[in-house]
């Protein structure tokens, strides 16, 4: 009979030891001040099967509760019927403590297999929530780039090639913090918000293997990215953008080129992109720009039990 019980972040770190960077103990803990508590929990019967980390609020266990996604972390390959159990228990275990648990799976580009077992037991055992369009570059694609962009973005990335830009990747902390700079500027002039502080990017590139890169345009710095290497196969672009009076030299078009073209020469299978919807509701021209670079669209799930 499977059991569930809640451990240390050693203990968990030690026995689940999961691939994805966000999934870690350690990313939840440098992350803890953020919840009132963090609860680790282990889903065992004659062997390890499955864990999750949660964050606890007020009001509910939150798996994220500071990253783009969480869900269950699997050991070794697991049965659906496994998962079931797991999440009858992660159920009991919430309503015993008087809380609801929200979950946001990875996109399924992540782990087809795995994500979509998650989700077959999350649906019959919960209640789905809004889901949202996550995007990816696939960068075998990159071998063929021409055929995988828009008309119009061809003759946006002709223009950008034709103009005196710099790409580069920013190896000091000066220049890591120009980047930064770049993309607090852009959200500020575009009025969205910026989660992450400065201090927060440094503690968790101490922690999270990161890239930054920069876009100069007559010397001067016009875009940027960060980039976090989440799984041996698969990175996160964090951020990027532009300054607003750059557009015109279509910057950004470039930008994606150059981080293609760059991870397209390492062991990388997938630049993942991020998400181009909010609670479910899209953001059209996002979903367009990045479609129009070549990005793919996968569904991210959210579920509440």
């Amino acid at each position: 009979m499977m059991k569930i019980e809640r451990v240390s972040a050693t203990y968990y770190e030690q026995t689940i030891q999961p691939r994805n960077i966000f999934l870690t103990a350690s990313f939840a803990e440098l992350n803890r001040h953020k919840v009132n508590d963090i609860h680790y929990l282990v889903f065992s019967d004659s062997r390890t099967r499955l864990g999750i980390i949660l964050g606890e609020t007020d009001s509910a266990l939150h798996s994220p509760f500071s990253a783009p996604y969480g869900g269950f972390c699997q050991h070794h390959t697991q049965r659906l019927q496994h998962i079931d159990n797991a999440i009858e228990l992660l159920g009991d275990y919430a309503r015993r403590i008087g809380k609801k648990v929200e979950i946001a799976l990875p996109p399924s580009v992540y782990d087809e297999t795995f994500i979509s077992m998650q989700l077959s037991a999350f649906q019959r055992s919960g209640h789905i929530l809004p889901a949202d369009l996550s995007y990816h570059f696939q960068l075998s694609d990159f071998d063929f780039y021409d055929r995988v962009i828009g008309v119009k973005a061809k003759q946006k990335l002709r223009h950008s090639l034709r103009e005196d830009f710099v790409f580069s990747k920013a190896e000091t902390p000066l220049a890591k913090q120009r980047a930064y700079e770049v993309i607090r500027r852009n959200r500020e002039e575009k009025g969205y918000l910026l989660r992450m502080s400065w201090e927060e990017i440094k503690k968790t590139t101490a922690l999270v293997e990161s890239d930054f890169f920069l876009l100069s345009h007559s010397g001067r710095d016009v875009a940027s990215a960060m980039v976090f290497h989440v799984e041996p196969d698969i990175y996160q672009l964090i951020y990027w953008g532009n300054i607003n009076d750059s557009a015109s030299l279509r910057p950004m078009n470039l930008l994606a080129y150059r981080l293609f073209e760059y991870y397209s020469h390492t062991s990388l299978k997938i630049l993942d992109i991020g998400p181009s919807t909010t609670d479910g509701i899209p953001n059209y021209g996002l979903i367009d720009f990045k479609e129009s670079v070549g990005c793919r669209p996968s569904p991210k799930f959210h579920f509440e039990l």
